[in-house]
């Protein structure tokens, strides 16, 4: 009986958890239907604006821009994307694991690291060693992502300026399909081109000699790429951000799904063996009773 009594708790307990892990896949699916709406509604800007500083750079090779260029120094930042919450299976398991590879390589190239964490399960995921590295721990909400992008990028600006940084990449989850995401890492500063959506088709293939500029550009390459520079780095930033949002919640959903088949499969189980005692129960009650009638 006792036994019989342990079965049917654990039922219930899977039940209930069957029941959580459903309602959260539910939840995650209506999460995730939200982040790809704003992941392809952000490719035209962002592809369309890598395109114009590619074209830019491809007829005046202007580097003097440090977002461009870079730093002379060694010291690297890096930007560590990463999930909001957890039950998401591996996801932000595998990001920790590629941000720590990544620092690890940096301090063998004798680079000074500087880390800023973006996402509540970022700073989480680092090894205790690398987190004095971390200088800032953002975790913006949906809301306000693109704010917090381009306050940050604008910091950059900055500390690229007053040469207190140099080079800059960042480590995100790259979306391909609901089933396929990848951990991701690519350079910020200095830029390289076609970093993005490697557009090569849409650019101006190289030849010997030089097709005429179509178009002019005021008051001059070098105040428009001043300010494009900085929008493109804003826009790759939070496309990166808006990536790893994305593969977050298609990882959640299918953690929830494969967490309900497996309560769905224990629950069978567990049904089976309930089953089972409890007609063994009846069937050694039977014995008794008549055994006992037989005797008197």
């Amino acid at each position: 009986m006792s036994n019989l009594k342990s079965l049917k708790k654990r039922i219930h307990s899977i039940e209930s958890t069957k029941k959580i892990t459903s309602a959260m896949k539910l939840v995650s699916s209506s999460y995730f239907k939200k982040a790809e709406k704003r992941l392809y509604a952000a490719v035209p800007y962002t592809s369309g604006l890598a395109q114009f500083v590619d074209s830019v750079l491809y007829w005046k090779k202007v580097t003097e821009f440090p977002l461009l260029r870079g730093g002379k120094g060694s010291t690297h930042l890096l930007i560590v994307m990463a999930g909001t919450r957890g039950l998401c299976g591996g996801f932000n398991l595998n990001i920790g694991r590629r941000a720590n590879m990544e620092i690890r390589q940096l301090i063998k190239e004798g680079k000074n690291v500087k880390i800023i964490c973006i996402g509540a399960k970022a700073l989480s995921s680092l090894e205790m060693i690398h987190k004095s590295y971390v200088s800032k721990d953002l975790r913006p909400h949906d809301k306000d992502s693109w704010i917090t992008v381009s306050n940050l990028c604008d910091e950059i600006n900055l500390w690229l300026i007053n040469k207190e940084i140099d080079t800059c990449s960042v480590i995100y989850a790259s979306f391909h399909s609901l089933l396929v995401s990848e951990v991701k890492s690519h350079s910020l500063i200095p830029y390289k081109e076609d970093v993005i959506n490697n557009n090569k088709k849409l650019r101006v293939p190289a030849t010997s000699e030089k097709i005429p500029l179509l178009f002019e550009v005021e008051p001059s390459f070098g105040a428009v790429l001043r300010k494009s520079a900085l929008a493109n780095l804003k826009s790759q930033l939070y496309f990166s951000m808006l990536e790893t949002q994305t593969s977050e919640q298609s990882a959640r959903m299918i953690a929830m799904d494969g967490a309900t088949k497996n309560s769905e499969e224990m629950l069978r189980k567990l049904n089976l063996s309930y089953n089972r005692n409890r007609q063994a129960t009846i069937t050694r009650e039977l014995v008794e009773i008549i055994a006992g009638a037989e005797s008197v």
